[in-house]
């Protein structure tokens, strides 16, 4: 079974590199693309067609629910997470309408990030 490739959207240098190593570090993960804003994003998404896009809420040029929105326009099938911050944590609810499978804080990214694709990788094949 091929691993999950995933596009990575944060514009702070620092987490978007933590995710990039938790996600790496997976052996259900086949390739990680990385973007630091929201048009890359969806440009990554429309190239290389990902299982998986992990996109932070605030993003300098699109919002993460408008990115999620658009992801899910053009790549149904790619599941969308959307990193919050704590004091982000009253838009969960927009996030699921915009199409994000999971919403998860970025104080606790990695143990939650590696649990979702651990269960996506499952149903998956």
């Amino acid at each position: 079974m091929r691993g999950l490739r995933v596009v990575l959207a944060e514009d702070y240098f620092p987490i978007r590199q933590f995710i990039g190593q938790v996600l790496r570090a997976q052996a259900s993960v086949e390739a990680v693309a990385e973007a630091d804003n929201g048009g890359d994003c969806i440009r990554l998404v429309q190239e290389i067609a990902p299982d998986v896009a992990v996109i932070d809420f605030t993003l300098p040029d699109l919002s993460g629910l408008d990115v999620a929105r658009e992801v899910r326009k053009i790549r149904p099938s790619t599941k969308v997470v959307l990193i919050i911050d704590e004091m982000e944590s009253e838009y969960t609810a927009p996030a699921i309408q915009a199409g994000a499978g999971a919403c998860l804080r970025k104080d606790s990214i990695g143990k939650e990030l590696i649990s979702f694709l651990e269960m996506l990788q499952k149903y998956k094949g």
